[in-house]
């Protein structure tokens, strides 16, 4: 697989055959393009979303990404970048299910199964939201603003959820989320030890010196 650029165009070609060119509608014309068309047979897109439902529908030989914008996430992705990193990244549709994710959300998700297709939530069982958005999904979608909550899953894991909607050419609904999940359950695991520890001092100040002889070793120990 060759990767190279030329002006403000990015290409990444398998062999000749059907290329997928991913620009905005502005930048469809273009000598570049021209070119390309005379040596592969040139599907055209002008938006991300039908980009990616091509990709995923559809069998291309390359994929040429066309202006700056449209190439800095896909070549995220193309070049492996998201599957190096311990956070889970995940692009939801607007009925929050999984159109693509990178292997770490499978893995901190703990799902076995296939994840694209399913629903986001689904992925993590039947988690508890604690807050501070109970709905980041539908505030990301109904704000057009990125909001974060907290997924806790079973006793001792605990996810941090940020959610960001995507719009495309100037929608004013988001064609899709784009979802970083980042597990925070040591830090909320070794805060809740110094929060158990600060209670016990407050309570044993409030306690004499008398009532403290006067308690078994057990009674000590659960303080």
């Amino acid at each position: 697989m060759k990767l190279g650029a030329e002006r403000d165009a990015d290409v990444k070609v398998t062999e000749t055959g059907r290329i997928l060119v991913l620009t905005h509608e502005a930048q469809s014309d273009s000598p570049l393009l021209d070119e390309l068309s005379e040596r592969f047979e040139v599907v055209r897109t002008d938006s991300f979303a039908a980009g990616l439902r091509k990709l995923r529908e559809e069998e291309f030989s390359g994929l040429f990404l066309f202006g700056e914008k449209v190439a800095a996430a896909a070549l995220a992705e193309a070049g492996g970048v998201l599957e190096q990193v311990d956070d889970g990244f995940a692009l939801l549709d607007q009925d929050l299910h999984v159109f693509w994710c990178n292997a770490a959300l499978q893995r901190l998700s703990g799902s076995k199964a296939p994840t694209v297709g399913r629903n986001f939530y689904e992925l993590f069982g039947t988690p508890e939201i604690l807050g501070p958005d109970f709905c980041p999904f539908h505030t990301a979608l109904g704000s057009g603003e990125t909001a974060k909550s907290t997924l806790r899953v079973g006793e001792k894991s605990y996810f941090e959820v940020q959610v960001t909607p995507l719009f495309e050419n100037g929608a004013e609904i988001p064609e899709f989320l784009i979802v970083v999940v980042r597990d925070i359950s040591t830090e909320v695991l070794q805060q809740q030890k110094l929060d158990a520890i600060y209670q016990a001092g407050l309570e044993l100040g409030d306690l004499s010196a008398q009532e403290l002889m006067d308690m078994s070793v057990d009674g000590r120990i659960e303080l």
